[in-house]
């Protein structure tokens, strides 16, 4: 049932809820920004969280002028979400490589014109033809109903294809991921695909100019349900870093940990070392693994390279390898997790034994 044919109340208690709960969700990631991603995930909800607070001051506003001016507003933001889903993907897949530096800005056109229609007035029939208050009789203020011009539809058109484009773009990192690492994607493919088929759901009543806005409960629910797997499942933590660098062709054997510690990739010969299935190591730490790496001390405001020996144990006979830990970087220049390479020394180890005997 459309929103508008709820009594008003309702429509400013939903408006009230997603506003702490989308500032809630932002104010989390905040706290947890050194993650790659969070930082646009926190963006994406702090402007869900303005986006019901304008929706809640158009709700409880009677004079129909404060109304547009609150849902132009609301047009506004809506106008940067999907950039900033489209943000988000690129930094947790790594897929920054898939576009051109150069082509980045041209997603900013749409949203740019939205500013400038909204916020001077240019070309009022543009965007709204003409808009009235509908009351239903009800003692509440009542609800902005618009009729739309050729540059609304254009945005609804804009909207849909890049929410699509952002649910492709994650389908594909998906697909190229290995099995054993695809779970990491599901909560993210069903949080992206969330908004896509409501905003689809409520083009009839736009159409008919009853607006729905659904898609304002979807979003929240996306965001929540982003913000809920960070919490339990903590998909940002174990992120696909530096999985092109991982080559299963190198003897050495490597490890990728994340900003916690926790193992987030290895290569073929790491595998080889431990000889369990990968899907039941990924996302444990490091020090569950190698208990003699429990003393390494891995710092997320500064690291430098080290390098350790260590033994391990293998049919009774211990193989000694080199470990070398060096920082991985995310764009933003901080560190998003460590690098481990084992090289294996055990000849080497038994033939300077053999020369000091």
């Amino acid at each position: 049932m459309p929103f508008y044919t709820w009594p008003n109340y309702l429509n400013i208690c939903l408006a009230v809820f997603i506003f702490f709960l989308t500032l809630g969700i932002s104010f989390y990631v905040w706290r947890h920004r050194s993650i790659p991603g969070a930082k646009h995930l926190a963006g994406l909800a702090l402007s869900v969280s303005l986006w019901s607070l304008a929706y809640f001051l158009e709700s409880i506003s009677f004079q129909i002028d404060y109304k547009i001016f609150w849902e132009n507003i609301q047009y506004i933001i809506i106008a940067l979400i999907p950039l900033q889903y489209f943000y988000f993907i690129l930094t947790y897949t790594q897929s920054f490589k898939l576009f051109h530096r150069y082509l980045v800005p041209v997603f900013f056109i749409e949203p740019l014109i939205n500013l400038v229609l909204l916020g001077t007035n240019l070309w009022p029939t543009a965007f709204r033809l003409n808009a009235f208050i509908q009351t239903n009789g009800l003692p509440f203020p009542g609800y902005l109903v618009s009729q739309y011009g050729y540059w609304f539809w254009f945005s609804m058109i804009y909207l849909n294809v890049f929410l699509l484009a952002d649910f492709v773009t994650l389908l594909i990192a998906y697909l190229k991921a290995p099995h054993w690492a695809r779970d990491r994607y599901w909560y993210l493919l069903f949080a992206v695909l969330i908004p896509w088929i409501f905003s689809m759901v409520d083009l009839p009543d736009w159409l008919s100019l009853q607006q729905d806005y659904l898609f304002l409960a979807a979003i929240a629910a996306s965001i929540l349900i982003i913000g809920w797997s960070l919490l339990r499942t903590r998909i940002l933590d174990i992120m696909p870093i530096a999985r092109d660098a991982v080559l299963d062709q190198i003897n050495d054997a490597i490890f990728i940990v994340d900003s916690e510690k926790r193992l987030v990739e290895m290569n073929q010969s790491a595998r080889k070392m431990n000889r369990v299935r990968p899907d039941l190591l990924i996302g444990r730490p490091i020090e569950h693994l190698f208990p003699q790496l429990s003393s390494l001390e891995l710092s997320k405001d500064h690291f430098s390279p080290k390098e350790l020996e260590i033994s391990l144990n293998n049919r009774r006979q211990p193989t000694y390898y080199d470990v070398k830990v060096s920082s991985l970087l995310d764009p933003e220049k901080q560190i998003s997790g460590w690098l481990l390479i084992f090289h294996n020394v055990t000849s080497r180890k038994h033939e300077a034994d053999k020369l000091r005997a």
